[in-house]
């Protein structure tokens, strides 16, 4: 069973061919090519056939069980670290700026903590960094959409709504990232510039610590 077969000039079949595909046509032969038995075509069983995973029940269950999950858990964490709302995104080169530094720390962030695991004092800042990767990867879209929800819910008596904001932009958020074909070039920008904004947070939170 398979999606296509190719039998080049020197192949040579000494039994039968019996084929599982979609159709005849998934078998390229060479003229050279020698199959000394019958070559027979099967359907595909069932549970083996290619599925478009939006005619399934099954994916839309589990986009939103991955919804109430993000919802509940950034739902929690804003509420605890209310600064994480104060995240902002600019346009043009800024917005650049903040999706590179996403980037960088979404590569940097692992391969330093796996050098520091060299080192015996260094494995629990290991562990810490693992974690704080972990953990950001996790909430870089909820960061992102509950900016998002603020953006859009902007000048509306529901903008400074913790609930509302956060679950129109993780939905939007969601959305974006499953779409044909684009979906997961843009689920992974959406989190290397929700990471970015997180590490912003961070060195802003730091620098406004060192000064006072």
């Amino acid at each position: 069973a398979g999606d296509r077969i190719n039998l080049l000039s020197d192949a040579v079949v000494e039994g039968d061919i019996r084929f599982r595909t979609e159709g005849d046509n998934k078998l390229d032969q060479s003229p050279d090519a020698t199959v000394k038995g019958n070559i027979e075509f099967l359907t595909l069983p069932e549970e083996m056939a290619p599925r478009n995973k939006y005619l399934t029940g099954k994916f839309y269950l589990r986009e939103l069980i991955g919804l109430v999950a993000a919802f509940v858990t950034g739902f929690i964490v804003l509420w605890l670290v209310p600064n994480l709302r104060d995240a902002t995104l600019e346009g043009g080169i800024e917005g650049a700026k903040t999706a590179g530094i996403g980037l960088v720390a979404l590569v940097s962030v692992p391969v330093i903590a796996i050098l520091l695991a060299f080192t015996v004092i260094g494995i629990p800042l290991t562990l810490i960094g693992f974690i704080f990767w972990g953990i950001s990867m996790y909430l870089a879209k909820v960061v992102l959409g509950s900016f998002i929800g603020q953006m859009l819910l902007k000048d509306t008596e529901k903008e400074d709504s913790l609930a509302l904001t956060l679950l129109v932009g993780l939905a939007i958020v969601i959305v974006a990232s499953n779409l044909p074909v684009f979906g997961g070039i843009i689920g992974f920008i959406l989190t290397i510039i929700g990471f970015g904004m997180i590490v912003q947070i961070i060195l802003n939170y730091t620098s406004d610590l060192s000064r006072a």
